[in-house]
């Protein structure tokens, strides 16, 4: 019953994600959260409401993708790879990789994609291969990100209150 969440920054932790983590801690699950270091403040609210805080370093890009693999890794080890691994935003998956695959389940939640993938069908290509291939359980915001991503049968939890599918917009990708 051990779940890590794996999150861009401690503050949007609190923010976001405190509610459910609350709720899993009600149902007898040890959570942990692996984030870079960016409010003292928020680390203290978790760690007030038992969560296993692991801080890394929000120094630069290496020190985030090093600190969050290393530290999963270890994590991975002590709960004898036992875990699943709970994963918000792209690029946080993204930094998570390699280590990520190793956990017993992954779930990631895709809340946007970002014209970085989206102006690029191989780098989309790569994507949704990796998402597909070692995610068990992939959460959209949004019914055009399952469409680029995902299958129809991945859930769809509507966004944040804005119903994206009122705009018009339509991605180009390159080829």
């Amino acid at each position: 019953n051990d779940i890590c969440i794996l999150q861009n920054s401690m503050k949007t932790v609190v923010v976001f994600r405190l509610c459910y983590i609350k709720e899993l801690i009600n149902k007898g699950y040890t959570v942990y959260c692996i984030a870079p270091n960016d409010d003292d403040k928020a680390i203290e609210i978790l760690k007030a409401n038992n969560v296993n805080v692991i801080r890394v370093s929000n120094k630069t890009l290496f020190h985030k993708w090093f600190g969050l693999n290393f530290q999963l890794l270890k994590l991975l080890f002590s709960t004898k790879f036992n875990l699943v691994v709970s994963c918000h935003f792209i690029i946080t998956f993204i930094l998570s990789v390699p280590t990520i695959f190793l956990a017993k389940k992954v779930v990631c939640f895709i809340e946007g994609i970002g014209t970085f993938f989206t102006e690029s069908r191989y780098l989309l290509s790569v994507l949704r291969f990796f998402l597909k291939k070692f995610v068990n359980q992939r959460i959209f915001m949004n019914t055009y990100e399952r469409d680029l991503l995902g299958v129809p049968s991945d859930i769809v939890l509507g966004g944040i209150g804005v119903d994206i599918d009122f705009f018009n917009y339509n991605y180009r990708v390159n080829n």
